[in-house]
């Protein structure tokens, strides 16, 4: 993952190019933003750590003669192979460094840990959302059954006469609830979207152990509400990708 970040105030953000940014300065302190092409630049360019840049000469791999950087054959044997080598004093400079962070980690994880509990956030709260989304569902489902139902008072002859149809109210409930899930979280992945909505259809299926003992029902109960809560992620998370790829162009 790829980072624009600014020096002067340590405030970064993921770079996308499907939305380039149309500024080169921070809009916080109107310092000249910086890329970095992963976690450990993005570290080095928040804590003001210098990486160590390439020396002007090159080692020839054949004859060990040292070459401008810009040749692109070695002037003493003609070989084309080169060993790049790294200014003595930027490297230095940079292991200074990398020593003075690791007397205190907490700062070398501290941008990671900040993206870290940033998304375990958002992830928490869509698994929440997606558990309302089910309950005002399955709710709804449940109210109309019982509306069209002709046994009153009581929920065992509701439940058998009316078994297909609030089966199919369980499976409606659970696509939906998955499906919503992906208008929750920003962009992600079809992997990480199945994940996050089948959490939904895992608390689900545990709740079954509330009325039902047998194991191995309480498994398939888990099994079968994850896989519908996950391919309801899955059909959202393809609709969010197709919104974004026709806005895009």
């Amino acid at each position: 993952m790829s980072y624009i970040v600014c020096r002067n105030c340590k405030k970064f953000v993921t770079a996308d190019e499907s939305h380039p940014l149309n500024f080169d300065k921070c809009q916080n302190c109107g310092h000249t933003l910086e890329y970095a092409c992963d976690d450990t630049e993005l570290n080095c360019i928040v804590n003001n750590i210098e990486m160590p840049k390439v020396a002007y000469h090159k080692i020839c791999a054949t004859c060990n003669s040292l070459n401008p950087r810009q040749t692109g054959m070695c002037l003493f044997c003609g070989s084309s192979t080169f060993l790049l080598q790294y200014d003595a004093d930027s490297v230095n400079r940079y292991n200074k460094s990398i020593e003075s962070l690791n007397d205190n980690p907490a700062v070398v994880v501290q941008v990671r840990n900040q993206r870290n509990m940033a998304s375990l956030f958002l992830k928490a709260l869509s698994v929440i959302v997606g558990l309302f989304d089910f309950l005002f569902f399955f709710a709804i489902g449940i109210e109309y059954t019982i509306g069209l139902s002709k046994v009153e008072k009581n929920p065992m002859l509701i439940v058998s006469q009316n078994y297909v149809t609030i089966s199919l109210v369980l499976v409606a409930s659970l696509l939906l609830s998955g499906f919503l899930i992906s208008f929750v979280l920003p962009r992600v992945s079809y992997k990480d979207s199945f994940k996050i909505s089948s959490v939904v259809g895992i608390i689900i299926g545990l709740s079954t152990i509330l009325v039902v003992k047998d194991i191995l029902m309480v498994a398939f109960a888990i099994l079968f509400c994850a896989f519908l809560s996950g391919l309801g992620g899955l059909l959202g998370e393809l609709l969010v990708h197709t919104i974004l790829k026709r806005i895009n162009g």
